[in-house]
């Protein structure tokens, strides 16, 4: 008895532990139960926060729709419009074409309208067309008259006269000043050649020959009341035109010198001839030494050339003037 006590003891024992146990995992499943009731609660008002904004989007989008739907027909009245107004062009334009090819029609009749008013109008006025061609015959015929062309040429004789007259007149008034500014250069030449010379004399008998060699004048020039040369005014031709000078020679026939009065050398050239060392090589010299005794102006050989032509022409005369 006591065995079968102690073993529904231990039975008891071990159910009253069973039904702790028991008791324990029920209390954990209330637990979580409870805690996802919590969570379930707390999702809750998130869901329906959206689905109140999806709500609120709907309508929306329907008036989206609405408005696309009033924007269709708009478009397609313009559409309408725009067809309407094409054809209307269209029409216009065929109006205009009809237009232009009637208007040669009536250029045409007005043209035949015309010309028979014009007929007689034309008539009349040929007579005065006659004659507007006839007054240009008539000029032509004043032209090749010779009276024209005298009193062309009596005009131009008549102006050729005056300024004739005109220059004849200053030349006759500047014409002693000028030779009296001619004279005195030659006589500054005179006393620049012979030092000291007594009131020169021109020599008056000078001859045709004399004046074809280029010799012009001839001073005699005196000094103390004794002959002691002369100078010979000579023009030759050069580069650039005459070269005037004055060439004294003694009484033996021997150069004393040489000025040049004027020339028109080219500066730089020929002008180097009225240089006192390419005329200082003509003192001294006769008529049988001048030749091949001079040096002429590199680049200027005319203008030497034609200084040493005048030079030899003064010289030629002193044999004439002796006798």
């Amino acid at each position: 008895m006591s065995k079968s006590k102690r073993k529904n003891n231990n039975s008891q024992k071990s159910n009253n532990t069973s039904n702790v146990k028991n008791n324990g995992s029920n209390s954990q499943n209330v637990q979580a139960a409870e805690t996802e009731q919590k969570n379930i609660s707390e999702v809750t008002p998130v869901i329906e926060t959206e689905e109140k904004k999806v709500s609120e989007s709907v309508p929306t989008v329907e008036t989206e729709q609405k408005k696309v739907s009033e924007t269709v027909p708009a478009n397609e009245s313009k559409e309408i419009k725009i067809s309407e107004e094409k054809s209307a062009a269209d029409k216009e334009d065929e109006t205009k074409a009809e237009s232009v090819k009637e208007e040669p029609k009536a250029e045409e009749k007005n043209i035949k309208t015309a010309d028979k008013k014009d007929e007689s109008p034309k008539k009349s006025n040929s007579k005065s067309e006659d004659e507007k061609v006839s007054k240009p015959e008539q000029k032509s015929e004043s032209e090749s008259n010779p009276m024209f062309f005298l009193r062309v040429a009596g005009t131009l004789t008549l102006i050729c006269a005056l300024i004739a007259l005109m220059m004849s007149v200053v030349n006759g008034i500047t014409k002693d000043k000028i030779a009296a500014n001619v004279l005195a250069k030659k006589m500054d030449a005179i006393s620049r050649i012979f030092d000291g010379a007594d009131n020169p004399q021109l020599y008056e008998n000078l001859t045709d020959e004399q004046k074809a060699r280029g010799v012009s004048e001839i001073y005699l020039v005196n000094k103390n009341g004794a002959e002691v040369g002369y100078c010979a005014n000579v023009q030759s031709n050069g580069f650039g035109g005459a070269i005037d000078m004055m060439i004294g020679v003694d009484s033996e026939g021997n150069v004393v010198g040489v000025e040049i009065v004027s020339m028109n050398e080219t500066p730089g050239l020929g002008s180097k001839t009225n240089s006192e060392s390419f005329l200082g090589q003509f003192k001294g010299q006769s008529a049988s030494s001048i030749e091949g005794n001079v040096d002429a102006i590199s680049g200027a050989t005319i203008s030497s050339k034609a200084v040493t032509a005048g030079v030899s022409a003064a010289l030629s005369v002193k044999d004439e003037i002796n006798k």
